[in-house]
């Protein structure tokens, strides 16, 4: 889930300290895999690395880190320290942001918004902190020199090979890649806002529609709330190979939209088990 990107962005436009916290390595077992993401503030922690003692400790460092601008990395052996039964050792990047919005995350919630794939690069060293955004013809987020040729070659290693978030010694390397899987919701009563509140646990994307003014309450990170007097032109806006639940509050509506559905001919069907 690439939640985290719209939320640091948030925290990081309205100034407010935050610290971005991932699970950079592992050996043996984990909670949790390479790459999954925390952000902690001075209020609230969003996301999770896994919970128990790993994801207490963390908290407590990462609140220790809120006003400190380098990037550090650290080990925790999980067994031994910790006593937690997955007796593994995990490494976690703790990236403190306090300075408003970076170039790198900038230019990434721009490519993720335009649903255009990407490997977050990031050298962890503790006199070179290099992070920049790869796509497969272009680099982005580079503030003040040329992004390493060989960090270049190998993320887009990365996401040619369409492979897992992944360690290089001092270099990490996270792929971002937008969801394929896009569903429209028609109706925003409360069958709709229960499917809703479902799906959006899901990687996808959501457009949730509906004709009625002020009937959105809570819209998960990763649902877009489109209110429209015709409901039906939304159908087009969905891409090839969408999914489409039809559940408004009028019968005459539904069969409006159903109609312009089935006459685009490209809606995704569920699979056959």
């Amino acid at each position: 889930m690439n939640e985290w990107i719209d939320e640091l962005s948030d925290l990081c436009a309205a100034e407010e300290p935050a610290v971005l916290v991932t699970v950079a390595g592992i050996r043996g077992s984990a909670p949790r895999e390479i790459g999954a993401k925390m952000i902690v503030t001075r209020t609230e922690t969003i996301g999770t690395i896994g919970g128990g003692q790993l994801e207490y400790q963390c908290t407590r460092i990462a609140v220790g880190l809120l006003d400190v601008a380098e990037m550090s990395l650290r080990s925790f052996p999980l067994g031994a320290s910790m006593g937690q039964c997955c007796g593994g050792v995990v490494e976690i990047l703790f990236e403190p942001f306090a300075a408003g919005l970076p170039a790198w995350l900038r230019d990434l919630k721009a490519l993720h918004g335009q649903r255009e794939s990407a490997v977050i690069a990031t050298r962890i060293s503790q006199t070179d902190t290099t992070k920049f955004v790869v796509t497969a013809d272009s680099v982005f987020g580079v503030e003040n020199a040329a992004a390493p040729a060989g960090m270049v070659a190998l993320a887009r290693n990365v996401l040619s090979e369409q492979r897992k978030a992944e360690r290089n010694v001092q270099e990490f390397y996270e792929p971002v890649v937008a969801p394929d899987l896009n569903i429209a919701v028609f109706g925003a009563g409360h069958v709709g806002a229960a499917v809703v509140a479902t799906l959006s646990a899901l990687d996808c994307n959501i457009r949730w529609v509906d004709s009625r003014r002020n009937i959105f309450r809570q819209v998960p990170a990763n649902v877009r709330a489109i209110e429209t007097e015709n409901a039906a032109w939304e159908v087009a806006a969905m891409p090839p190979g969408s999914f489409y639940l039809v559940m408004t509050h009028s019968h005459a509506v539904d069969f409006e939209i159903c109609d312009r559905i089935l006459r685009r001919e490209d809606a995704r069907m569920p699979e056959a088990v």
